[in-house]
């Protein structure tokens, strides 16, 4: 679970930005699947890491991003395979689920 903590770690520093100060009741956080981690680990982590902080208790909602894979010559989508269905072309890329994003919070009123 450390990859998690180190994550949650960087999260709670960018929400404790963003709340000014003010109890935080609900986090929206998006993650690329490429990181491998689950949502009941982050949310285990978070907890850990929040405890004592304006994040404390926050109710973590967490949305996995899938990778897609894209041909680099047309753009079109390459489902499962190594040349583009579409143009023939052999360099087909992986695109997002990479991100680490803090989509929205919720202050306690």
């Amino acid at each position: 679970m450390m990859p998690e903590v180190d994550m949650c770690e960087t999260i709670l520093r960018t929400v404790e930005d963003r709340a000014g100060g003010k109890k935080v009741s609900e986090i929206r956080l998006r993650i690329g699947m490429l990181h491998e981690v689950s949502a009941a680990s982050l949310r285990a982590a978070f907890s850990l890491v929040a405890a004592g902080t304006v994040a404390d208790c926050a109710r973590l909602d967490v949305v996995l991003v899938p990778a897609e894979r894209r041909c680099r010559r047309c753009g079109q989508l390459a489902p499962d395979s190594s040349r583009c269905e579409s143009c023939g072309w052999a360099g087909i890329g992986i695109d997002g689920g990479d991100d680490i994003v803090v989509e929205s919070i919720s202050l306690t009123p």
